[in-house]
This record gives C-alpha cells, structure tokens and sequence, in this order.
C-alpha cells in the first residue's frame, strides 16, 4: 500500500499524532533498524484487540505523566494486512534474532542498537488492561535505557 490516506484513518492518526512513523517498505524498516539507540514497534492491525486495547494503551503511555522520562528515541508502525512489505521485513529481523517467536497482530516490539530486546504479542496483550500494556510498555523502555546489573 502507498498511501496512508487508504489506510483505517483513526489507527494511524492515534499512532501519528504521538510522534510514531509509519513504516511502508521494507527498506525503511532496514534504516530504522540501523539508527543507534532504542526503537518500539508497533505492528498494527485492523483486528479488536488494537482498537479495545493496543491503541488505548499507547495514548495513556504517551500521555500518563507517570511514563514520562520512559520513551524510546524513535517510534515506528507497520500495519500488518496492508503493508505486507515492511510487515514481512519487521517479523524477518525479529525471526534472524529469535527464531521461532510467534508473528502476531497487533504486537508490539523493542530493539537496542538494532538488536531486539522484547517483545509483546497478541495473547499477551489481550491478557491485560489498556494500563497494564501501557506500564508493560513503559517498564520494558526503561529496562533497555538501564539495564539491571547482572549480578
């Protein structure tokens, strides 16, 4: 798809208005991918979960004071169903990585210097509150800008 002016508006509009790029080749997952520092996918989908509480979680981790200072310095989508090319190129950096990890709609992902670091998926995300994705989301931030010491 070439253009974000077909896509379901209101999933890119919630993701957009917060600063998220929206990813359409699987060259610019490529380049994304490349940038030092922190990354958080979001693979969005045009599925319930995303609308009931992916999409919900996102907005109160971008707006909740309590999550603040817990940002990545880049954030991106690919939508899965319509931007098979950048999806496909996400999920194949995320199998070269950790191979066998399940592709699902919507899930969420974050890498360190290109190297992923964690990963949220569907049932994992179904499993929970708006607010317990968006403090999964924000705990997993702050776990790749400071590490735990490893004893």
């Amino acid at each position: 798809m070439s253009s974000n002016q077909s896509k379901p508006n209101y999933r890119i509009t919630e993701l957009t208005k917060y600063g998220v790029k929206i990813l359409e080749t699987a060259d610019e997952v490529d380049q994304a991918l490349k940038e030092p520092g922190t990354s958080f996918f979001i693979v969005n989908s045009v599925c319930e979960s995303t609308d009931t509480i992916l999409l919900p979680a996102f907005k109160i981790y971008m707006t909740d004071q309590e999550f603040a200072d817990q940002k990545p310095d880049r954030m991106y989508s690919v939508f899965a169903g319509l931007d098979r090319e950048s999806t496909n190129r996400l999920r194949q950096h995320i199998d070269d990585q950790q191979p066998g990890l399940p592709h699902t709609s919507p899930s969420v992902a974050f890498f360190k210097d290109g190297k992923l670091s964690y990963y949220l998926i569907q049932p994992m995300i179904e499993e929970q509150k708006p607010y317990g994705v968006a403090a999964d989301i924000a705990n997993n931030i702050l776990d790749m800008l400071y590490p735990p010491e490893k004893k």
